[in-house]
C-alpha cells in the first residue's frame, strides 16, 4: 500500500493543471432589492426620488391610459436578466414605448445619482434615482 501523500499527489496535480487552463468564470451578481415607481397622470408614486442600494432594480409601472417613454441618465447592463424594455440611448438608457398597464425595469450597479424623465401624452415627470449603500 502506498503512503497517502503519494496517492494524492497525482490527483492534486491534475486538478491544479485543469484549474490553470480553465477560463475565468463570469462575474455573478444578484439583485436583491426592487423599488417601484408608478407613473400616473398626476405624477409619480410614491414620489420623484427613489433611494436604492447598489445592484438594485427600479420598476416603472405605466398607470396611465397612453404609452409613456422613459429616459434615464445611466448605462444599461447587458448581462442582467432584470432589464426589461430599456435599451442603450444617447447619454443613458431609454424605454421608448411602455404601454398602459405595462412595466419597464432597469438595474443599477454603480453608486451615484441618476436623473430620469418620463414623458406621456402631454405630461412630463422628472426625478432621480439615488444609488448607494450596501447590497
Amino acid at each position: 500500500m502506498r503512503p497517502p501523500s503519494r496517492c494524492l499527489a497525482p490527483s492534486l496535480f491534475a486538478v491544479l493543471a485543469a484549474c490553470a487552463t480553465a477560463p475565468p468564470a463570469p462575474a455573478v451578481h444578484r439583485h436583491t432589492h426592487t423599488a417601484t415607481l408608478t407613473v400616473a397622470d398626476t405624477g409619480l408614486r410614491p414620489g420623484p426620488h427613489v433611494a436604492i442600494p447598489t445592484y438594485a432594480t427600479v420598476v416603472w409601472r405605466n398607470d396611465t391610459a397612453t404609452p409613456i417613454a422613459i429616459e434615464v441618465a445611466a448605462a444599461t447592463c447587458n448581462d442582467c436578466d432584470t432589464v426589461l424594455g430599456f435599451a442603450a440611448g444617447d447619454g443613458g438608457a431609454s424605454a421608448t414605448e411602455v404601454a398602459p398597464g405595462a412595466v419597464a425595469t432597469l438595474c443599477f450597479h454603480d453608486a451615484g445619482s441618476f436623473a430620469f424623465v418620463v414623458r406621456g401624452a402631454g405630461t412630463e415627470h422628472r426625478g432621480t434615482i439615488d444609488v448607494g449603500g450596501r447590497r
